[in-house]
């Protein structure tokens, strides 16, 4: 008994198991016309089908009606990737364009390079996709430390060994003594301790 759901005869489903390897079906497939086979030989029983294969009816609806004997691909799952990939590298003419801008300007950050290629170019990119071409291809062409510490591949660590501006300030407030005399170097000083009133005498 035919299955209306099954829009193949129980010959093709007989001659795709029995060429299914050299055709290359996996094993999944393999198993989805077994239900067929079994279904059709069994008057088109699909409850009694699902009970022994152990699936929901709904399932083997679903492939039923999915299937094309003409093409034996509808029986595999359908791939999960997105249809559109984002590409994995930027065009090589962008690349070109932060590479001359940099090369011109090597402090130009990737902000003002995003507006050139925009005003200059006609062309979109996110300030992320620059920075990313900047890092990856090296472009640092600067004279500044960090430049040339991204040239070598070393780590730049600026330094931070000057004097905070309250510490320079508080010693630049603080008048020093002239050595052995008792006195500052600024007008209206403190006397000598020799210079001082006696008091009670």
């Amino acid at each position: 008994m035919p299955l209306r759901c099954l829009h193949a005869r129980r010959q093709d489903i007989t001659n795709l198991l029995q060429h299914a390897e050299s055709i290359g079906l996996s094993r999944d497939a393999r198993r989805r016309l077994a239900w067929f086979s079994y279904a059709l030989s069994h008057d088109g029983n699909i409850s009694l089908t699902c009970r022994y294969f152990g699936i929901s009816r709904s399932t083997f609806l679903r492939w039923a009606r999915r299937f094309d004997p003409r093409r034996p691909e509808t029986l595999e799952e359908h791939s999960r990737r997105p249809h559109r990939m984002r590409a994995p590298e930027t065009s090589q003419e962008i690349v070109a364009l932060i590479r001359g801008y940099r090369t011109a300007f090597p402090t130009m950050g990737k902000n003002a390079i995003v507006q050139k290629l925009l005003t200059e170019h006609s062309l979109t990119v996110s300030a992320s996709t620059v920075g990313r071409v900047i890092e990856r291809h090296g472009f640092f062409f600067g004279d500044r430390p960090s430049h040339q510490h991204k040239r070598s591949g070393t780590d730049y660590a600026p330094d931070r060994t000057l004097a905070s501006p309250t510490a320079t300030a508080s010693s630049a407030s603080t008048p020093a003594l002239r050595q052995g005399s008792g006195e500052t170097g600024e007008a209206g000083a403190l006397p000598a301790a020799d210079q001082l009133p006696l008091f009670g005498s």
